[in-house]
Parts: structure tokens; sequence; C-alpha cells
């Protein structure tokens, strides 16, 4: 019997991402994208969330990284597998201590001094096709995620609550590959952040 990511290995970018009743989509979780910061704080203040999680959205290629032992496969948010292109991602997902897993973020070019590049930069960067040695020595990838969709030994985690798959993440990644978040129910804090 196959596992989940083995499958999601498997399929292709022709098949789907996915052939249990738990599909994975990169989109699944993208509705929060377009919740605006001020729209978090007003809940805050008028007591109707209690509790929320603030995070930084960075501007960089949204991928969703799958990992199967050594195999790791990256796809964009559109489904397109760009693992040849994105080297240093792959050396990343392989140096995370769990063997499988899948984990959505974004992939950011930094500048030397730890700055995000331009996004068109990033973007350029990830359309490369040929090449990718040196094209990664002049503009590197780094990673950051911000959750974790399946894990070996529990499966699929999009059913969880977000702290879950959260305290799921902190386990299997380095916090310098995390993105920074709040969890608070007070607005000024939230605000200050």
């Amino acid at each position: 019997s196959q596992t989940m990511v083995e499958q999601v290995m498997r399929a292709g970018v022709e098949g789907p991402i996915v052939t249990t009743p738990d599909r994975i989509n990169p989109q699944l979780l993208g509705v929060s994208a377009y919740v605006k910061p001020s729209v978090g704080l007003q809940l805050l203040r008028q007591e109707i969330l209690g509790e929320a999680a603030f995070e930084y959205k960075l501007d960089g290629a949204r991928l969703q990284v799958h990992r199967a032992g050594d195999e790791v496969r990256v796809f964009t948010r559109h489904l397109q597998d760009v693992t040849g292109r994105v080297p240093e991602v792959v050396e990343w997902a392989r140096a995370q201590p769990v063997r499988e897993a899948v984990v959505e973020g974004e992939a950011l070019a930094l500048r030397a001094d730890g700055r995000p590049r331009p996004f068109q930069e990033t973007m350029r960067r990830l359309g490369r096709k040929l090449d990718a040695p040196a094209v990664r020595r002049e503009v590197p990838l780094s990673s950051f995620v911000f959750d974790c969709l399946y894990l070996e030994g529990e499966g699929p985690l999009v059913a969880r609550s977000y702290a879950e798959r959260l305290e799921r993440l902190q386990r299997i990644v380095a916090s310098a590959s995390l993105l920074p978040r709040l969890v608070t129910r007070d607005a000024g804090e939230a605000e200050r952040f």
C-alpha cells in the first residue's frame, strides 16, 4: 500500500495531486490571503474572534513541497512541477527531520543583507528552466513555510485546526524557516506586530 505522499510523487503533474479522499490542493488554504490585517484587527476589537493569528505576508513564490524519503517534488500554486528549478528548496526539504511531509510556504530571493529582493527577481528566478546551478549562484532562494498539510504517522492534516498544524510544523522545521507569527486576543498587540 502506498502512502499518500508516495501517491503524490508518482501521480505526475498531469495526474491528481492526491488520490485519497483527503485531496490536497495548493489553493486549499489560500482563502486567508484575502483577509486584510485590518479585518482581523477589527474582529479582535469587537471580541468576535476571541483569539487570532497574525503572520507576515511574504512577497515570494508560493510553493508546496512534497517529501517522501529522499524524493522531493515542488509545486507552484497552479500545480506546475518546478522541482528542477529550485535545487535549494529540494535540499532544504531533505534536511528536515522528517521522512514524509507536505508543507506549504514561500520561496524568496534575498539580498546578501537578508532583505528580500524585488518580487520580479524571485519570479524571474523561478521561471528559469535552464542552467539552474548558475542561476542559483546569482539569485539563491530561501524557504519559509507557514503550514503543514501532511505528516508521516498522522496522514493528512488539512482538517485539523491551524494551531494543531502549526504545532506539527514547528516540530519538523527549524525556526529560521518559519514565518514570524503572533497568536493573541489583544488588538493592540496585533497592531504593533
